[in-house]
């Protein structure tokens, strides 16, 4: 059996430990129908070029490497470090065996020719640059499914609130139970924010939205500044379009979405490359990936912002409080 494999089953072993000694027995009973549903390859073949499955390969030591015969028929190319040993500040790459990922031996230019984001297709959907001088040290991030979970019950448990509300009120207007729901709203932001940093699920991203014929050149941009250790952990763009739009999506990755002075730190690059404007223009979003994982997009009934923060909001944060977000940062470290 391969380590990934290994990965996702031991997943499935620590969500029945848990449901073991918590839960009333229908719950139990629930949960342990549907760890017997889980497909560990069906799940593998589709979950691994995500960036936590990439980051889990990356410390998976070179002998347990072997693609088996079950990847291979799956399809998953395996990441292997191309520096076994490599120094901390040697350049490292994670995705030195993703055909659609920039490798270190080829520049920037050269890889856009090699896999050029308006023609490219990916079993993923997505074109990957690495930043090969980010932390090693640092621990990859897993999906907790136990903490996935635990989120999802506290969604499901807001909408029946709201529809109770709605049910009890019928001449109730949607605005004013929007307000009267304004204190669930934010325990819930601080539930699953919390609970993300508790989970050590804090990585997220800034995303553009260049169009179709502005992509090239955003991004040759993003991937020169991440190859160079000057932005990000991680960049990815998309192949596709979303039905009915002209724009391409591309992601530049932080570690921490708590971390605000890194948040910024991000942001004033892509200022530097004129990604974004500092003042007016279209400002750009930064979202934190658990709430990606718990699909909470701008249009989601939970009346919450799918994003932690705006351009436009960072660049007007007042000094003093950045000294002080930069303060408690170095307080945490």
């Amino acid at each position: 059996m391969s380590r990934t494999s290994m990965v996702l089953i031991a997943s499935q072993l620590r969500l029945l430990l848990q449901l073991t000694i918590s839960g009333d027995k229908e719950t139990q009973r629930r949960l342990k129908r549907k760890v017997k549903e889980v497909d560990v390859h069906r799940y593998w073949a589709e979950h691994a070029h995500l960036i936590n499955a990439i980051a889990i390969n990356s410390t998976i030591p070179e002998k347990d490497k072997e693609i088996t015969p079950e990847e291979k028929a799956l399809n998953v190319i395996p990441i292997r470090p191309e520096h076994k040993t490599a120094a901390a500040q040697d350049p490292y790459n994670p995705l030195s065996r993703v055909g659609w990922a920039k490798q270190l031996g080829e520049t920037a230019s050269e890889f856009l020719r090699r896999a050029p984001p308006l023609t490219t297709l990916t079993s993923d959907g997505w074109i990957w640059c690495a930043n090969p001088y980010a932390r090693r040290d640092q621990k990859p991030e897993d999906v907790d499914e136990a903490y996935i979970t635990r989120m999802r019950q506290l969604l499901a448990a807001y909408m029946d609130k709201k529809t109770k509300i709605a049910q009890q009120n019928p001449n109730m207007a949607p605005g004013t139970i929007t307000r009267r729901l304004l204190p669930d709203r934010e325990r819930l932001k601080d539930e699953i924010n919390e609970g993300a940093k508790k989970a050590n699920m804090t990585c997220g991203k800034w995303m553009l939205f260049p169009t179709t014929e502005d992509t090239p050149k955003v991004w040759l941009q993003v991937v020169e500044a991440v190859s160079a250790g000057k932005l990000g952990i991680m960049a990815k763009v998309a192949t596709e379009c979303k039905p009915g739009s002209n724009d391409r999506l591309i992601c530049i990755y932080s570690e921490d979405f708590t971390d605000v002075v890194d948040v910024r730190r991000q942001l004033e690059t892509m200022a530097n490359l004129h990604l974004v404007q500092r003042q007016g223009g279209r400002p750009i979003y930064y979202k934190a990936d658990a709430y990606t994982y718990l699909d909470i997009y701008s249009d989601n009934p939970y009346g919450l912002k799918s994003s932690q923060y705006s351009s436009k909001d960072i660049f007007a944060m007042p000094e003093t409080k950045m000294k002080s977000a930069e303060s408690n940062s170095k307080q945490l470290t």
